[in-house]
């Protein structure tokens, strides 16, 4: 059986290099291309209902 790995973003940043970087937790890698992370009040706060969520189980 072949292992395949997966293809190198065009954009030359990859996934190590995201996160390597001091501040990557602020941004996603998205079709090799760096996006910015916009978390709000609205999707934090769904997070928490999700985890509380979750840990009852």
């Amino acid at each position: 059986m072949a292992v395949l790995s997966p293809p190198r973003p065009s954009s030359g940043v990859t996934p190590d290099d995201l996160l390597n970087m001091e501040d990557g937790h602020r941004f996603e890698l998205i079709d090799g291309k760096l996006v910015e992370r916009n978390v709000g009040q609205e999707s934090s706060g769904l997070a928490v209902i999700v985890n509380g969520r979750l840990a009852g189980c």
